[in-house]
């Protein structure tokens, strides 16, 4: 995980309401409304949820590779290699196309903490 992209994705969704930082795939991942947005992946990879239509469309991309787990593609799910994001307006792009997705997705409800007898 680089905490150069961290840094660059926090200042990037500074004036979002509703973004939250959660540890989850070995990085920092970023949520919108409880929903996965983006994440700073371990590997240096630049982690993002998007729309069927622009998963497709980034995967033209050089650089850019779904994201596989447990040995299946995850659709919506997708890595960026870092050179994908190095240039700042590139960066810009990757996650203004995350929110406008994930901006869609209803909020998720807060998961309470089972009430124990005690």
């Amino acid at each position: 995980m680089t905490a150069d992209l961290a840094q660059r994705i926090r200042a990037l969704l500074a004036d979002i309401p509703d973004i939250a930082e959660i540890r989850m795939f070995g990085g920092l991942c970023f949520t919108l409304n409880g929903n996965m947005l983006c994440a700073d992946s371990h590997t240096g990879q630049l982690l993002l949820r998007l729309s069927p239509a622009d998963h497709k469309e980034a995967l033209r991309h050089p650089g850019v590779s779904p994201m596989i787990m447990r040995g299946k593609e995850m659709a919506g799910y997708l890595y960026v290699a870092p050179s994908g994001f190095e240039h700042e307006p590139d960066l810009e792009r990757w996650i203004r196309m995350a929110l406008a997705h994930v901006s869609t997705l209803p909020p998720k409800k807060r998961k309470s903490k089972p009430v124990t007898a005690g």
